[in-house]
This record gives C-alpha cells, structure tokens and sequence, in this order.
C-alpha cells in the first residue's frame, strides 16, 4: 500500500486535519497535502515523528511491514476502487457470520439477506453499517 493512502487513513482515523497533524510535526500544512497526494515522501526525521504520533512503527507506516488493519483497509479500498465492495465483502473480510452481522446491526436474517444480494438498506441502518466496518462514507456510498 503506498504511504500516501497509510497516512491519509491514519490521519482521518484520528480525527486529524492536515492543519491539525502538520502542528503536531511542527511543520506547515501544505507539506502534509504534499505526502498525501503522492507528490513527496517525509524526511526520516519527520517520518519517525509520524510513527509516534499514530503509534505504529515506520516500516508499517511506509507499507513495509504488514499491519493488520492497515492491510483490511487496503483490501477494502482496493475492493472500493473496482466497484465491488458489497456488505457480504465486508462481512467475510471481517470473519463475521451472517447471523452473527443480523444480530449486531439489529436486523432480521431476511433483511440482511436483501442488503447482500439486492442492494443497501434504509437511511437509519447506514450508520450502524458505517461505524461497525469502520469505513468513510466515500467507502460506504460505493457499496454494491
């Protein structure tokens, strides 16, 4: 996974701005922008700041070293980008069962059943959907 995405996600998982995460490296914001949109990687001394403000460490940080969640967020974001995240995908990439994800999200077997295969549910489920597979709502609105 390229830095760039591993830094985005780690800043918005944290409830970060770029404002907020470049006063925490005491560095300007536009050098933020610059790493997340891929145009330039950290110096060492501003990547090593970085590992400890998210608490990981900077092979897992730079995708050198695999990390669990990092590693589910690249799988859900490359499944995003092809169009064919669906609830299902999210269910068994998460190794929940169906029964299990009906109970969790309060719903009926049935209903469930008609989010995998025909579509999303309702306005007042898409919430508990949201923040259970914790997901952007970018993320959630491409579901399939």
């Amino acid at each position: 996974m390229e830095f760039s995405k591993i830094l985005k996600y780690l800043r918005k998982k944290n409830n970060l701005t770029q404002n907020g995460l470049a006063d925490k490296l005491s560095i300007a914001q536009p050098i933020v922008s610059e790493w997340e949109n891929g145009e330039k990687l950290p110096h060492f001394d501003n990547l090593i700041k970085l590992a400890k403000v998210f608490d990981i460490s900077t092979d897992e940080l730079m995708g050198v070293k695999e990390n669990k969640e990092l590693s589910r967020f690249c799988r859900i974001e490359q499944l995003s980008h092809e169009r064919k995240l669906s609830i299902e995908d999210l269910r068994k990439e998460n190794n929940i069962s169906f029964d299990e994800l009906a109970k969790l999200l309060m719903v009926s077997p049935g209903t469930l059943l008609n989010w995998e295969k025909k579509g999303l549910p309702n306005i007042d489920k898409y919430k508990k959907i949201i923040l259970y597979f914790d997901l952007t709502l970018e993320q959630f609105t491409e579901l399939k």
